[in-house]
């Protein structure tokens, strides 16, 4: 199968470069954000479903394909699933004990993590940043910051469906002086911003952004605090969508075993 999307891409970085923690951190960060597909044992009732599992060594995890060509793969007839991103998976199953395999039958492009693994990546995803924007100056252009970061940045902006029409990233002074990183958001809808602040504030986190705080602002776009932002850091401008986005759900059933 083909490898092609923006995870394979960051896998396929990840696995030349096993020393590289920006690599495997630039995974990390996509993956988090990535909606993937949990193959169900049955449909469930209400708000509980059983997702596929598999022991290994004693140890139980979910399964997790990156789109339904890799869920369906090998298999006859309607497939029941759940889609949720990596980090709605890592909370849910995190407290289950359990591990995460992705892509199991793209052996190119798996990835194994363990219940310890899980755990962590759930804490990583789990704080939604908060930032005031006039606590923040001394813009300029964003240090530290590995080639791996931006790309996942850019892709995982890319794939918010249209949800953010422009972007900067800029490096800055809280009000006590210390460094840290901006990404200023532009466009986004009110109540998309909730779940915008959580999944790029991990990206980030996860990524490295160079050992320094980043915090999340969400600015109009014909305002002088994101022109000034811009004017000294990195934009994005993601595509446009080529539909409007669907509308918020209440968020995927519990799992459990």
């Amino acid at each position: 199968m083909t490898a092609d999307g923006p995870l394979d891409r960051a896998h396929a970085a990840m696995v030349a470069a096993p020393e590289d923690e920006a690599a495997r951190r630039a995974y990390l960060a996509l993956l988090v954000g990535h909606e993937f597909l949990v193959a169900l044992k049955d449909e469930g009732a209400g708000a509980t479903v059983e997702p596929e599992c598999v022991e290994l060594d004693g140890t139980t995890f979910v399964i997790a394909h990156d789109g339904d060509a890799r869920l369906t793969a090998g298999r006859k007839g309607a497939v029941a699933r759940l889609a949720a991103t990596g980090a709605e998976i890592a909370r849910l199953i995190a407290p289950q004990g359990l591990g995460l395999i992705v892509n199991p039958g793209a052996p190119e492009v798996a990835f194994v993590l363990d219940p310890d693994g899980v755990r962590w990546l759930a804490a990583e995803a789990g704080t939604r940043p908060e930032a005031n924007a006039h606590r923040l100056g001394g813009f300029g252009r964003p240090s530290g910051v590995s080639a791996q970061t931006l790309a996942a940045l850019d892709a995982r902006l890319a794939g918010a469906g249209g949800l953010v029409r422009r972007a900067a990233l800029a490096g800055a002074r809280d009000a006590e002086g210390a460094p840290t990183l901006v990404l200023a958001l532009a466009g986004v809808p009110v109540d998309a911003e909730a779940a915008l602040a959580e999944g790029l504030g991990a990206l980030m986190r996860l990524a490295g952004a160079g050992g320094a705080r980043a915090d999340i602002l969400f600015l109009p776009e014909e305002g002088p605090e994101f022109a000034a932002i811009a004017a000294a850091g990195l934009v994005f401008e993601p595509p446009a969508p080529t539909a409007p986005p669907p509308p918020g759900t209440a968020g995927p059933p519990r799992l459990r075993r």
